[in-house]
């Protein structure tokens, strides 16, 4: 059992929905993106720079990079100072000079950035503000239209139940483009694609039955020292696919952004409720204190779950709920900075 409806609204029993059109409280901008809407992040993607976490010696205008892997490219050795990690000792200039030195590091100019976008059935869902997927999509456009701003690489995976779209690193405008006609083509299809429609760039069939499995595809279009931003809602990833989130996360900054809708942190007022994916219909009655709570617990459970991941391998976590902006939480960690 998990903390989201199995449906793409909710709402009272006196209120029948079969069909996402008729969620009147949500527009529809807020339950369909389109490449025009996308395209348009492009503009207020300027505000935002992903090039994060970079520090100065204190004895050497070179820039330093916390960047994992091929994020950090060689720039000279100095005479070892206290407090610098033992990590990057220059062993070849130690043994050369008899003192010890260490490695001074400059983040490369560009890196590959990735996207793993969840278009699963769970995020079409919303009851305020835009649906999950939405939010998703506008997330990963500002990301996209920020890295490539920035000069880097832009490669995504976009992936539901039975489809998978893989885009390999690319420079440019053209590199976002791709990525948004899929978003939207994302959206479009809706929870419930029919057939099988997977496939990658280079036209191999690929087989998506699982979120672990779009994360192993992901892993071979990685190299070291690249971003990964990971937005879902994370609901069913298993023990494999957390082992493969620990693997890439070894040599990669990773974040992970989870969506979320407050109907999945808590229920709505006591009363009897009917939700629907416009095929299945569920109905259940929120007066009952004890169900109110162990749902609620639920949804707890999977935000601390990711929160530790994050700590073991020393990714971020941000949470994006369906009423806030998009633009506005990436600010907080990816704004305010001077281009």
């Amino acid at each position: 059992m998990d903390a989201t409806p199995p449906s793409s609204f909710l709402r009272r029993r006196e209120s029948s929905l079969t069909d996402r059109s008729a969620a009147a409280s949500l527009t529809d901008e807020a339950i369909f993106v389109s490449v025009a809407s996308l395209i348009q992040l492009a503009q207020p993607a300027r505000g935002l720079s992903l090039r994060r976490g970079e520090i100065r010696s204190r004895k050497s205008d070179v820039l330093r990079s916390r960047m994992k892997g091929r994020g950090m490219e060689y720039d000279e050795s100095r005479p070892y100072q206290p407090g610098d990690d033992v990590r990057y000792l220059d062993w070849r200039v130690t043994a050369r000079t008899g003192k010890a030195h260490t490695k001074l590091f400059c983040e490369e100019r560009e890196r590959p950035v990735f996207l793993w976008i969840d278009c699963r059935a769970t995020m079409f869902f919303a009851t305020r503000g835009r649906l999950k997927i939405v939010a998703a999509a506008e997330l990963a456009a500002l990301l996209a239209w920020s890295a490539a701003q920035e000069g880097d690489r832009v490669g995504a995976v976009v992936f539901s139940e039975n489809f998978h779209r893989e885009l390999r690193p690319r420079r440019g405008r053209s590199s976002v483009l791709r990525l948004v006609h899929e978003l939207a083509a994302a959206n479009a299809a809706g929870p419930a694609i029919s057939g099988s429609e997977s496939d990658s760039e280079n036209g191999a069939a690929v087989e998506v039955h699982s979120a672990g499995r779009a994360w192993s595809n992901l892993s071979r279009l990685v190299r070291p020292g690249s971003l990964v931003f990971a937005i879902s809602d994370f609901r069913e990833i298993d023990e494999t696919g957390e082992a493969l989130v620990r693997k890439l996360a070894a040599h990669n900054e990773v974040f992970f952004i989870l969506v979320s809708d407050p109907v999945e942190e808590q229920l709505p007022p006591p009363g009897d409720y009917r939700v629907s994916d416009g095929a299945r219909d569920l109905r259940f009655n929120t007066a009952d204190a004890g169900f109110a709570e162990t749902y609620s617990g639920l949804f707890r459970a999977r935000v601390e779950r990711w929160q530790g991941i994050a700590r073991k391998v020393r990714a971020s976590f941000l949470q994006c709920r369906t009423f806030e902006s998009p633009l506005e939480m990436l600010k907080k960690p990816f704004g305010a900075r001077v281009k």
